[in-house]
């Protein structure tokens, strides 16, 4: 329940992701998460649902000396 006392339907967040990730991936624009959905067994539909996310890429600034 929330603080109206109405009944929170359950939900859950289903993602589709690439299976490896690498830095020529990167380079190439190969998205990592493929699709993102919010899927609810319930049968009225969600409202006002609001999904954040965000993403940091952090890459050596030193060369792996290859």
């Amino acid at each position: 329940m929330n603080e109206q006392g109405s009944v929170v339907p359950m939900v859950r967040i289903e993602a589709s992701l690439t299976p490896r990730l690498n830095l020529a991936f990167h380079q190439n624009s190969v998205p990592f998460l493929r699709e993102l959905a919010v899927v609810t067994d319930e049968d009225a539909a969600l409202a006002d649902v609001e999904l954040t996310l965000s993403a940091t890429m952090s890459w050596p600034s030193a060369s792996p000396g290859w």
